[in-house]
């Protein structure tokens, strides 16, 4: 009777194990852990320096991205909720066709257009910026 019941328990957890989905460990692999902070305990974040006349006037994409930059990390700076930053780049989106966002892979601030490609990548931690 224990043998059987022994075969039974064995059998249905060995089979258990053999359907449930296992973790994926790949994804985990070289991925930097960012840490998520509460508004009240974030870094202050260096803005980008704004473009001269000159350069605004070459590349007026280049300056709508740093003035988008710019307005976004003001507003995390001064302790914006998440929900109240979705809101500005809800703005930013109508009023630019840029959206800013922080790259969890690489911690870097991110200018995009509403196409997905990337416009700006800003490293806040080394405060450079790169187009």
């Amino acid at each position: 009777m224990a043998f059987k019941c022994l075969v039974i328990f064995g059998g249905g957890y060995l089979a258990f194990k053999m359907l449930t989905p296992k973790p994926r460990k790949s994804n985990q692999i070289g991925k930097i852990e960012v840490e998520e902070y509460e508004v009240e305990e974030r870094p202050f974040i260096q803005p980008p320096p704004i473009l001269d006349d000159a350069q605004a006037q070459a590349n007026p994409k280049a300056a709508d991205s740093f003035l988008a930059l710019n307005v976004y990390i003001d507003a995390m700076n001064s302790g914006a909720s998440n929900d109240e930053l979705e809101k500005v780049n809800s703005e930013l989106s109508n009023d630019f066709g840029l959206k800013v966002y922080r790259r969890r892979g690489d911690n870097k601030m991110v200018v995009k257009d509403l196409n997905g490609s990337d416009v700006i990548e800003y490293d806040a931690d080394n405060a450079t910026a790169a187009q």
